[in-house]
């Protein structure tokens, strides 16, 4: 992560590089014309570089990413009208894919020559910022914005800091109403808000920051109480909040940044106040904590013929992919292996591809921007590391020839010969020549025997943007069919194997489009034929299989919204049937228990921790 910073009449941006902030900016403006008072990241263009909206006293806008580490030396979009901005906050308020850009503050009115305080929400429309739809605030300031949706309807809702009281604004589908449909009993002159699970329960509590003590509000299902259940015991002026999991106990703890005066120096003086969670329910400790930075994928397998699971873990950070050895059920804490090379892995997955007994390691990568040459790396291949009775190569043994942002790699005998062969579920990968999106296509490597071809000998004829792939005989002829479950609003497909060749058109695709991180096969309601559970960034999903043909449009959707990244079956309560899982990115993992083929959100009660979940 860069980190950027705001001051007096600039922004500067420092780099990360290797774990270590670079001593200089590598980005700046400068002469803003005033105090920097917000600064807040979000892809506004839609191609996956994060963007830099400002919100400052002079000129706040938004400058575009680059591509090359860089921003914009000018705006790409300047704001036209509010002249004093005190906060900037990104939220998809219509809920059509797209991020929009809520700016709170205040500007000169010419009708009653006065000064107008508001919140003004700018739509996205493919990638501009425009049609602004106005919130008049009862009050004689706004200083900070906060989007979180409340409710679980898809739509965010907005929490306002006032110089007198918080408020929550709800959204009605893609529209805020115009009054307060929340507001404190406390009157506080609060200068800050922010979201966040406090409790576990699944949805978010709302913080606030005064000019005296801090409180926690509890949403209750939906329902934001107006009496605080938790009050900070000093009273201080808050400028700033923010949540994170300090002491890594899986409990979000909040830190205070707060303006003070010092009575022995006679001047003003700042300091920060960390406040830790303590939970006092249902409370469950890892028991297992190693030294990892960011992981995107994991997965089990017997490396070493012990008799135990072993753990695979790719970082997707520019690290090594990882293995982490199972001695009698204790996993341990230190690496038993890791990769000489250092990719962006989002996938791994053991198969066993010479037929010797032993485990390989597939590892699915994508390409990222090399700051050094200026590039994008050529080693942005998908790779194989083969298992020498019990000890992987170093090196990778095996690599394809196609360079694709893979994010999802499977193994199975898509033609039956006895051989495993992998399919790799893409994305399309940027292009800098042509400065463009190209290839995108699925593709599968066939086992030549004791190693796959390092072409695709397959490959479909979408190009969608493929996060999770699956395999399962889904019409029970005694062959692999091939799910894709697709982001960016696409419909999800299934490529149907006839005659021990997979088609290159999708025999079946949903009606939903939805944003899929995940798809997992399980037969819900034992019937015999496998279902297809989808994991996304809204509303989860299941569709029944009738007979070898999924149902087109979802026979169950959870009643919940989550941004869920991981899905998975499993006899959780030893029932004989199989309930799934729902691992959530920001928030509490959950299950949904398996009534005589019914699913239900299950109180998980240990599993209600907020979690960044991507496997």
């Amino acid at each position: 992560m860069d980190l950027a910073v705001a001051g007096y009449g600039y922004v500067e941006i420092y780099r990360n590089e290797g774990a270590k902030l670079a001593s200089v900016p590598t980005w700046s403006a400068v002469e803003l014309g005033g105090v920097v008072h917000s600064l807040a990241w979000g892809d506004v263009n839609g191609d996956r570089l994060p963007d830099l909206a400002v919100g400052a006293e002079g000129s706040s806008g938004v400058y575009l990413n680059l591509a090359d580490g860089l921003l914009s030396e000018t705006p790409y979009w300047l704001l036209p009208e509010l002249q004093w901005t005190t906060s900037v906050a990104w939220g998809d308020v219509n809920y059509d894919g797209k991020l929009d850009l809520a700016l709170s503050g205040f500007g000169h009115d010419m009708s009653c020559d006065c000064y107008r305080h508001e919140v003004v929400i700018y739509l996205n429309v493919d990638g501009v910022l425009q049609n602004p739809m106005y919130i008049p605030i009862e009050s004689n300031a706004v200083y900070s914005i906060a989007w979180r949706d409340i409710n679980r309807d898809g739509y965010p809702e907005l929490a306002v800091a006032t110089g007198s009281q918080a408020a929550v604004y709800i959204n009605a589908r893609g529209v805020l109403t115009s009054t307060k449909a929340w507001r404190p009993a406390e009157s506080d002159s609060t200068s800050v808000v922010a979201w966040q699970d406090v409790d576990g329960d699944g949805d978010a509590d709302l913080t606030t920051g005064n000019a005296g003590v801090n409180r926690i509000y509890r949403n209750d299902n939906g329902e934001l109480q107006p009496q605080a259940i938790w009050t900070s015991g000093v009273d201080d002026y808050i400028t700033s909040i923010a949540w994170g999991d300090v002491d890594g106990d899986g409990d979000p703890d909040l830190a205070a940044a707060i303006y003070g005066y010092d009575e022995e120096c006679e001047c003003s003086a700042s300091t920060i106040q960390i406040y830790f969670t303590e939970r006092t329910i249902l409370q469950s400790e890892s028991v297992w904590n190693p030294d990892l930075n960011r992981v995107y994928s994991i997965a089990w397998g017997d490396v070493d013929r012990d008799g135990d699971l072993d753990l695979a873990v790719g970082t997707g950070a520019g690290n090594p992919v990882k293995v982490y050895r199972n001695d009698s059920g204790a996993l341990q804490a230190t690496v038993m292996w890791q990769s000489v090379e250092n990719d962006f892995t989002q996938s791994v997955a053991w198969g066993d591809v010479n037929g010797d007994g032993w485990l390989d390691l597939a590892v699915g990568n994508v390409a990222a921007y090399d700051f050094d040459c200026s590039c994008w790396p050529s080693d942005s291949v998908n790779k194989i590391y083969l298992n020498h009775s019990g000890h992987l190569s170093e090196s990778s043994d095996w690599q394809s020839e196609e360079r694709d942002d893979t994010y999802s790699v499977a193994w199975g005998d898509v033609n039956g010969d006895g051989n495993l062969d992998l399919a790799v579920g893409n994305a399309p990968t940027y292009d800098l020549v042509c400065d463009c999106y190209k290839n995108g296509e699925n593709r599968i490597y066939m086992n030549m025997g004791v190693t796959l071809g390092t072409t695709a000998s397959w490959w479909s004829d979408d190009a969608d943007d493929t996060w999770s792939i699956a395999w399962a005989d889904m019409d029970n002829d005694g062959d692999l069919d091939l799910a894709a479950g697709n982001t960016n609003f696409e419909a999800n497909k299934v490529y149907t194997n006839v005659g021990d060749e997979l088609e290159r058109s999708p025999s079946w695709q949903s009606v939903e489009a939805d944003y899929t991180q995940s798809v997992a096969w399980g037969d819900v309601n034992g019937d015999g034929f496998i279902d297809l559970a989808v994991g996304n960034q809204g509303i989860n999903q299941v569709y029944l299989n009738e007979h070898g043909v999924l149902t087109n449009t979802a026979s169950w959707s959870s009643t919940e919204w989550h941004s869920t990244s991981s899905v998975a079956w499993g006899d959780v309560d030893g029932d004989g049937d199989l309930d799934l899982a729902a691992g959530n990115y920001g928030e509490s993992n959950q299950i949904y228990q398996n009534d005589r083929g019914v699913l239900q959100l299950r109180d998980t009660g240990n599993l209600g921790d907020l979690d960044n979940t991507r496997s």
